[in-house]
């Protein structure tokens, strides 16, 4: 398997991951500092759209975006939410938040009406990484800036909670059951330790209920592996043995996992997988379109953004996002829809 398409996988795993809001939220409480868990309202919680246009129509995709209020704050107040998943170093991460951060902000004020005076919402910019070593890149703005003669108080200062699972034993990896066994995946799955570490990776799922959601995250941990790695068959059975003897799993749902690691079952995954992905990307397209409308138009009526929601097909999408860029009127874009 080449490496982009390693890396491909390792992202769609850590979206899944974080994607989670119960799991955003566990990952959040358990990792970043004291104070700002204590601050935070986490059963507000909730995701935002992650996809930006700037000021020259370029698309731009964080990972994720999430939103929470405030304890005691303001009714408005609420903190924003970046996480970043890393499998390898990145030198330009900070670039990469920063511009996501910005565009965020921008959306934050135009979403209250471009008023002349607005506070931005504060940061928590969490970058998730399991490279086979240990972090080395920058951490804070000020490390990518030049330091110059009698220029300090010009350096911005600005940094992420970085979660470096290279550099985090698997004993003192934190978190609920599946936080716990999806990190101890990802290090891992860097560290080369995948195979022999399966079922140990398995045991933490003993703490869960034997129900649906439980053989659901086992089953992506186990499709996980197999996609970075070869699984001996003797490995895995051992692996769920480990669960079926707390008779934690019942016959159906072993069958069931067993089953999806056969190769068929496993192309109808990818298939379902794709299939959702497309769904995504339309969403993605059609908040475009409507983004596009709206700056040059001003609000859409929702007859027109009920037709739009309809459509599924990436083609047509394509075709009226031209629309929506070129049209000299809302009335010539809605012939063309």
């Amino acid at each position: 398997m080449e490496n982009h398409a390693i890396h491909n996988v390792h992202d769609k795993f850590a979206r899944r991951l974080l994607g989670d809001l119960a799991q955003a939220r566990d990952v959040c409480q358990n990792y970043l500092a004291p104070e700002t868990v204590e601050a935070v309202d986490w059963v507000g919680l909730k995701r935002e759209e992650p996809n930006f246009i700037d000021d020259e129509f370029d698309e731009h995709f964080a990972d994720l975006l999430y939103s929470a209020p405030v304890r005691g704050g303001e009714s408005r107040s609420r903190v924003l939410i970046l996480p970043e998943h890393k499998s390898q170093i990145d030198q330009s991460v900070l670039l990469q938040l920063g511009t996501y951060l910005m565009l965020a902000w921008r959306r934050e004020w135009k979403d209250a009406g471009r008023p002349k005076v607005f506070r931005l919402s504060p940061p928590v910019l969490i970058v998730l990484y399991h490279g086979p070593k240990p972090w080395n890149g920058p951490r804070d703005f000020s490390d990518q800036v030049r330091t110059l003669p009698g220029m300090a108080h010009c350096v911005p200062h600005f940094g992420f909670t970085l979660i470096d699972l290279a550099d985090t034993p698997v004993e003192r990896i934190r978190g609920n059951p599946v936080t716990r066994a999806a990190f101890e995946a990802m290090k891992r799955a860097s560290d080369g330790t995948l195979v022999e570490g399966l079922p140990s990776i398995t045991r933490h799922f003993k703490e869960l209920p034997s129900n649906r959601a439980t053989w659901e995250w086992l089953r992506d941990v186990f499709l996980y592996a197999r996609h970075v790695t070869c699984l001996p068959k003797k490995i895995v059975r051992e692996s769920l043995r480990l669960i079926v003897a707390q008779n934690r799993v019942s016959a159906m749902e072993e069958y069931f996992l067993e089953k999806e690691l056969d190769e068929a079952v496993g192309a109808a995954v990818a298939e379902a997988v794709a299939e959702a992905e497309a769904r995504g990307e339309a969403k993605g397209k059609i908040s475009l379109i409507l983004t596009l409308l709206q700056r040059h138009f001003g609000e859409i009526p929702e007859s027109v953004r009920e037709r739009l929601t309809g459509i599924a097909d990436l083609e047509r999408l394509n075709e009226l996002a031209v629309k929506a860029a070129s049209a000299k009127s809302l009335d010539e874009f809605t012939r063309a829809l």
